[in-house]
């Protein structure tokens, strides 16, 4: 949880744990793959709100209904979250990335953040790293992948090289790697399936 966002003393989203500090989610809703479930609302949450979502966390219908009887619910986020083994070794074509300059224009972004978000590994084809995979969240216990691949290089494996090796490295520091994605992402779910990723439940987040 803690690696997914910033709490207060209450254990209610204060903002996303990542460079920027993104405003929370009203609520998060973490169901486990036997049905356990962990309910956290934003700070901003009122105490009579927050206590009618936590009665109907098992009813995303009345889930939504309540937290639109507050305001429209404008963003949502829902999928799987995996577990990467760490043991694997390294996909012999994913290097360290530290330096800008050998990014693709697409992956250009991750520039000025990669010594923030570290451990950093990319793929390399025509001279420039195509595929990447950092750090999205971090703490001292566990880290969650940030993944992006080149439109023109998707679809041929680069990022489960990349994914892997940042996994290694993850696995390395005495860390646990996270890997999670959404239900209408397929090609994200293939690179999970194609490390073996461990499947260990939902994340449901509503804005």
């Amino acid at each position: 949880m803690r690696t997914l966002y910033r709490l207060d003393r209450m254990g209610r989203l204060l903002c996303v744990n990542d460079i920027g500090e993104r405003a929370a989610p009203r609520l998060f809703i973490g169901t486990g793959g036997d049905g356990s479930r962990v309910v956290r609302v934003g700070a901003g949450v009122g105490e009579r709100e927050w206590r009618a979502l936590l009665r109907c966390a098992a009813d995303p219908q009345a889930v939504r209904a309540t937290l639109e009887a507050k305001a429209p619910v404008e963003r949502e986020h829902r999928g799987p979250a995996f577990v990467l083994p760490g043991g694997k070794r390294p996909a012999p074509r994913a290097v360290p990335v530290t330096d800008p300059a050998v990014l693709h224009p697409e992956l250009a972004p991750w520039g000025p953040e990669l010594t923030l978000r570290g451990p950093c590994f990319g793929v390399i084809e025509e001279g420039m790293v195509v595929s990447i995979c950092c750090c999205a969240r971090t703490t001292r216990e566990a880290a969650e992948a940030g993944v992006e691949t080149a439109t023109a290089f998707r679809g041929r494996g680069l990022a489960a090289e990349a994914v892997s090796a940042w996994a290694a490295a993850v696995a390395a520091s005495g860390r646990v790697a996270f890997y999670s994605t959404s239900h209408h992402n397929q090609a994200s779910q293939a690179v999970a399936k194609k490390l073996g990723a461990i499947e260990f439940g939902e994340d449901w987040s509503l804005v």
